[in-house]
């Protein structure tokens, strides 16, 4: 289960980090949206979704019982179909508003996973093997989120001769990472439910 959730967390990380690098970029080439706007909806993106989705997501889980409450995975598998809905039609948007909210909602629900899933993962493990999991799941996040997310999106932008369309399909290989992420969470409830039928 360890395996499983510290992977889904690198490809969170991974759409994340490529979204933070190249949402700029994407908005003023194939939106059209001027540099300030851009700036002005990613700072009151930046600010506002992850705390609003960290506050929620501690209050919704606290109240079902933590991480460890027999609820707190099908809640993320919700919420994880959620992040999906609004990650997969973000390529292929016209227009502005619909693409401010979609990228809102998908910082909303990422952080609102976040401790949850980082709780789960870190009790997948014995206590005296925490510290050593934890610096195992920060390298895993470095190699297969922060590190590859700038590099795909750059990489696959700059082969296509029509700039938009370029930009669309490396857009779509950040978001539809998210299927990974989810695929992930899935294996990992498989693991719990084994777990507890032992």
């Amino acid at each position: 289960m360890f395996i499983y959730m510290a992977l889904a967390l690198s490809t969170l990380y991974y759409i994340t980090t490529g979204i933070q690098y190249w949402v700029s970029d994407y908005l003023q080439i194939v939106l059209g949206v001027k540099a300030d706007e851009v700036f002005y909806f990613y700072a009151f993106t930046c600010l506002s979704a992850p705390f609003l989705g960290i506050v929620t997501g501690g209050i919704v889980f606290s109240s079902i019982g933590g991480y460890n409450s027999p609820k707190a995975f099908p809640l993320m598998i919700v919420v994880g179909v959620l992040a999906c809905c609004v990650s997969w039609p973000a390529p292929f948007l016209h227009s502005k508003v619909a693409m401010y909210l979609m990228m809102w909602l998908l910082f909303y629900f990422g952080a609102f996973l976040l401790p949850t899933m980082t709780g789960i993962m870190l009790n997948s493990v014995n206590e005296e093997r925490r510290t050593t999991a934890n610096s195992v799941a920060t390298l895993w996040y470095n190699l297969f989120g922060y590190l590859p997310a700038p590099f795909v999106y750059g990489f696959v932008s700059s082969l296509g001769t029509d700039i938009v369309l370029a930009s669309r399909e490396a857009l779509a290989c950040i978001m539809f990472a998210s299927l990974i992420t989810f695929v992930l969470l899935l294996l990992g409830y498989q693991q719990k439910l084994l777990r507890l039928r032992e």
